[in-house]
C-alpha cells in the first residue's frame, strides 16, 4: 500500500515538475497541431481570419499545407475541452463526429475528432488525397505515410456531398487517443520510478 502511494505521488510530482497539466495534456490546439505538422515535414500557413459556423459555439481555423509539390486545405475547430466539443458534436468512440445541428458547412469533407478538437478535411481536388490523409494522421497522432484515401478514414465520418450534413455518413474505427497523454504518463511513470528508487536507497542508508 505504501509503495502504491509513493508511485502515485511520484507520477503527480513528475507531471508537476514538468509543468504539465494532466487533465489538458491530450488537448489539441492550433499551435500544437501546426508544430506537429511542421515536424512531419509540412510547410504550414494559418489564415488570420477565423471560420464561423452558425450552428457551432466555436470558430475554426483554416490551414494550408504544402509538401512535395502538393497542397491541402483543412479546418481545425478547437474547443476548451471535450465537454464543449460534445455540446456541438455527437462524438463517441467507434464513430466519427457528427454535428448535432444539421449544417451543410462540412459537406463532402471527412470529420475527425481528438479530445477537444475537430478536423475537417476534404479528399477531393484541389486537395491531394495522400497529403490530406497524412495531415489527418498527424492530427490523430499516427505516423501516416499517405496514400489513397478511403471513403471514411479511421476516426472520421464523411458527410454527404450535398444535403443534410447531420444525416448518416460512413463511420469507421474509433479515433486514436491523443499522443500527448501517453507522453505524460511515460514521463511521469519514469520519474516516479526514480523517486521510488531514491526513497528505497534512503531507507537502506538509514538502517546502516
Amino acid at each position: 500500500m505504501k509503495r502504491t502511494i509513493v508511485i502515485i505521488s511520484g507520477i503527480i510530482l513528475a507531471a508537476s515538475a514538468a509543468g504539465v497539466d494532466i487533465a489538458s495534456a491530450a488537448q489539441v490546439t492550433a499551435d500544437t497541431y501546426r508544430v506537429s505538422l511542421t515536424q512531419a515535414g509540412f510547410t504550414v500557413s494559418v489564415d488570420t481570419a477565423a471560420v464561423s459556423h452558425a450552428t457551432l459555439s466555436a470558430q475554426g481555423k483554416a490551414f494550408t499545407l504544402q509538401k512535395g509539390g502538393a497542397s491541402v486545405r483543412l479546418e481545425l475547430i478547437e474547443y476548451p475541452d471535450s465537454r464543449a466539443l460534445r455540446a456541438d458534436f455527437d462524438a463517441v468512440n467507434g464513430a466519427g463526429p457528427r454535428p448535432r445541428i444539421a449544417t451543410g458547412d462540412f459537406a463532402g469533407r471527412v470529420l475527425y475528432w481528438n479530445e477537444n478538437a475537430v478536423l475537417a478535411v476534404g479528399f477531393s481536388p484541389p486537395n491531394e488525397p495522400g497529403l490530406a490523409q497524412s495531415a489527418a494522421d498527424v492530427f490523430l497522432g499516427r505516423r501516416g505515410t499517405g496514400g489513397p484515401a478511403p471513403a471514411a478514414a479511421a476516426g472520421g465520418v464523411k458527410l454527404p456531398a450535398a444535403g443534410n450534413a447531420g444525416a448518416p455518413g460512413e463511420a469507421s474505427s474509433p479515433p486514436h487517443a491523443s499522443p500527448g497523454i501517453e507522453t505524460v504518463v511515460v514521463l511521469a511513470a519514469g520519474v516516479g520510478a526514480l523517486l521510488l528508487g531514491a526513497a528505497g536507497s534512503l531507507r537502506r542508508s538509514s538502517r546502516r
